[in-house]
């Protein structure tokens, strides 16, 4: 069981991961929620947009990144 602290934690937390998300271009913030927030696969949501697999897959590793160095700065 979490203390209320904890609980207060992953709730700002989670609050900052939501705004940051916010921040990333249409496309990245798409190709970061079907790919890990859904589970899909860049091949899937690449068909789903008619589009090549390499481009979400770009789009994802450039999200992530900006996600990963925006989370690094506010720590």
């Amino acid at each position: 069981m979490r203390s209320t602290e904890e609980t207060v934690l992953q709730e700002e937390a989670m609050r900052l991961l939501e705004q940051l998300l916010r921040e990333l271009s249409p496309e990245q913030r798409q190709a970061v929620y079907y790919c890990r927030i859904l589970g899909w696969e860049p091949s899937e949501l690449a068909q789903m947009l008619q589009t090549d697999s390499h481009i979400i897959s770009a789009r994802l590793y450039r999200g992530l990144q900006t996600l990963r160095k925006k989370w690094s700065s506010l720590q």
